[in-house]
């Protein structure tokens, strides 16, 4: 597999498959965006899910 850790770790299945674990939060918005919500595939850390919910706040 090739790519960024963003790239990658955003193909959660395919890293599940492979038996590999992904970063929880990585997992968590895979989940997220499995149930409809729009969420971007490039989210691996919490500081970058809490800047993009912030963001998401700010603007509601």
């Amino acid at each position: 597999m090739d790519g960024k850790p963003n790239e990658i770790f955003s193909r959660v299945e395919e890293m599940k498959a492979l038996g590999l674990d992904v970063p929880q939060v990585a997992e968590l918005c895979h989940e997220l965006k499995k149930n409809g919500y729009n969420v971007p595939d490039n989210i691996l850390t919490v500081e970058e899910a809490v800047q993009w919910l912030a963001g998401k706040i700010a603007k509601a």
